[in-house]
This record gives structure tokens, C-alpha cells and sequence, in this order.
């Protein structure tokens, strides 16, 4: 048996006043091209079935086009698809989920999951577990189809996770809604299908090709063709000295800098990339902590507790700001 792993595609998914010359946003673009390359790369695959585990789309009201390439990739796929929501795709009061409305385009070998249950594919019990906002027991199957915070590294753990459940029954966690690739035990999130934001890069993501052969699976994870993140930190020199101006071509570029003054950087750079974030760095002098745009408040209080030693105010203090 062998299937495909993807999580976390995020159609619709738009960041800058960049406009691509199809007219649409310029990373949105990128979002449907990576998810063109992966429906290419699934049909030259023919795997068994395909898991798709949450946040196909970016927001609970996708736009048109962002409907529209879903169903216009899943329909070149011939095999069965399983796809669960993910929060992003939570449906507000007396709507519906995109995820329940994608299912009534697509061929019957395809089933689309808002709510928890077990789905046969393959003569192999599929258990999926959509986020719902609500707390529920997981079910005997020999798959996990899951999106949330079952395990993780140390700070996605304590953001999200206060009691993990035990997924020791399942033979392969096909999990979703960790950006960047991570595996443990039978635990496997492949990340979204490309980088989406800064607190990915230099960590790996793409989606995963699972071969199962008796008790037996094997895990190989792909990359898919994307637009560079790039950050570049003026004080380090030695660094600096090695980028090309060819590796900032049409990438995505954050410089950290202690100048007051960025125009002339900016002015350098902006013909070359497709987008230049210019941070100037921002220093707490007591406790030395350095805040850059693409972390989050959740990122950097944790940091901050961490740096001072205290690691013990990390889970009560994530749990007073809603983290």
C-alpha cells in the first residue's frame, strides 16, 4: 500500500501588494502553482490514495479561484482522496465548512470530513480527526488522519497541546497545521506544501509518499519547487559576503539591521526581489531579546521566558494570552 501525505496547501493564501501578471497576487500565485506541481507530481506517483490533512483552503470563505483549483487538481487525480478540515477552514455560525461544500463537487472515490469518523479507503480504516474547536476520543484505525496539536517541538507542544492523546494504536499519523516538517515515532507532519512565512525558513516541508509493507513504512519526503525566503542579518558579515545577487532574484527578503536610515538598502534591493521587508532591529536590553517581523507573540514569549529561566511561566502564561 502506498499513499501521499499533503497538509496545510492554504489555497487562497495572499501576502504583500505584489500583483503577479496573471493579476492575481503574487503569492497567492505561488500557493496555486505549488499546488499544480503537487497534483503533476501525485498522477506520475499513482498512489493508492492521497490524505489531505487540513487547510486545503486559507480561509472559510476561499474565494472563487481558490475553489476553483482545488476541484480542478483533485478531478485529475484517479484514485480515492480523503480531505478533513482544518481551523482555518472552521465555518462561523450557520455556515458551512469549504471543506462540506468542496464534497459536493468531487467524484464519489473522494470524501471530504467535517466531522470526526472513520473512513474505509484502500480496505484500510482511515480515522479522521478534522478541527473542530471541540474535544472528542480518538478511534481504533490503522491511520490517523489528523489536524492539531497531537505532538510537535517544545513550543508547538506548549501553545497547543496540554494533554496529548495517546495515537500509539496507529500505524502512520498523517497530521496537519505545523508549517515546517516533523516526525516522531509514527507521528509525521510534512509541513504546508511550501514556505508561507518566515518562521519557516531553513526547515524543511513538502509532502509525504508512505509505503506500508506489513508492519513496515517507509517515509519519503518531497519538496515542491518554491519562491526563496531569504533573511539577511547586517551584522553578520560573513554571511553577507556569500549571497549573489542571483539568489535574491525574485526572492522573498527580510533584512535585520540597526541602521536608522534603510532607503538606500531598500532602494538596492527592490528591483531584484519580489518583496523586501526591512526590520530594524529591536533590542530589550535587560533581557537581549531580539523581535523581528514573521514571529509571533506566542514565538517570542516563549523565548523570552526561556532566556530568563523561566520555562515554568511558559504553560500558565500561554494560557492567560490565548496561545
Amino acid at each position: 500500500m502506498r499513499f501521499l501525505h499533503v497538509a496545510d496547501v492554504h489555497l487562497g493564501f495572499s501576502a504583500y501588494d505584489v500583483i503577479h501578471e496573471t493579476g492575481i497576487n503574487a503569492r497567492e500565485f505561488d500557493v496555486y502553482f505549488a499546488w499544480g506541481e503537487f497534483i503533476a507530481r501525485a498522477v506520475q506517483l499513482r498512489p493508492d490514495f492521497v490524505l489531505i490533512a487540513g487547510d486545503l483552503f486559507d480561509s472559510a470563505i476561499p474565494a472563487p479561484q481558490a475553489y476553483m483549483a482545488a476541484v480542478a487538481g483533485l478531478q485529475r487525480l484517479e484514485c480515492p482522496v480523503v480531505i478533513i478540515m482544518g481551523n482555518h477552514e472552521k465555518p462561523s455560525a450557520g455556515n458551512r465548512s469549504p471543506i462540506e461544500a468542496l464534497g459536493a463537487c468531487l467524484p464519489q472515490r473522494m470524501v471530504c470530513v467535517t466531522e470526526p469518523k472513520v473512513v474505509g479507503v484502500y480496505n484500510t480504516p482511515v480515522f479522521c480527526a478534522p478541527s473542530t474547536g471541540k474535544a472528542y476520543e480518538l478511534g481504533k484505525a490503522s491511520i490517523l488522519l489528523a489536524h492539531g496539536p497531537v505532538d510537535g517541538p517544545e513550543e508547538y507542544k506548549y501553545a497547543l497541546a496540554k494533554l496529548a492523546p495517546d495515537t500509539s494504536m496507529y500505524g502512520y499519523c498523517a497530521m496537519g497545521d505545523l508549517h515546517y516538517r516533523y516526525s516522531r515515532g509514527n507521528l509525521f507532519y510534512p509541513g504546508s506544501l511550501i514556505p508561507l512565512t518566515f518562521n519557516q525558513e531553513g526547515k524543511g516541508c513538502g509532502f509525504n509518499e508512505v509505503t506500508v509493507t506489513g508492519d513496515d513504512v517507509k517515509v519519503v519526503s518531497h519538496d515542491v519547487p518554491s519562491r526563496r525566503l531569504i533573511t539577511i542579518d547586517t551584522r553578520d558579515t560573513e554571511a553577507l559576503s556569500r549571497i549573489r545577487v542571483e539568489d535574491l532574484e525574485g526572492a522573498i527578503v527580510r533584512v535585520i539591521t540597526d541602521d536608522a536610515d534603510v532607503t538606500a538598502l531598500r532602494e538596492k534591493l527592490a528591483p531584484i526581489a519580489l518583496h523586501v521587508k526591512i526590520v530594524r532591529r529591536a533590542v530589550d536590553q535587560e533581557a537581549r531579546v531580539v523581535c523581528v517581523e514573521g514571529s509571533t507573540l506566542r514565538d517570542e514569549y516563549v523565548d523570552f521566558s526561556k532566556k530568563k529561566g523561566r520555562e515554568d511561566l511558559v504553560a500558565p502564561g500561554l494560557e492567560y494570552i490565548g496561545g
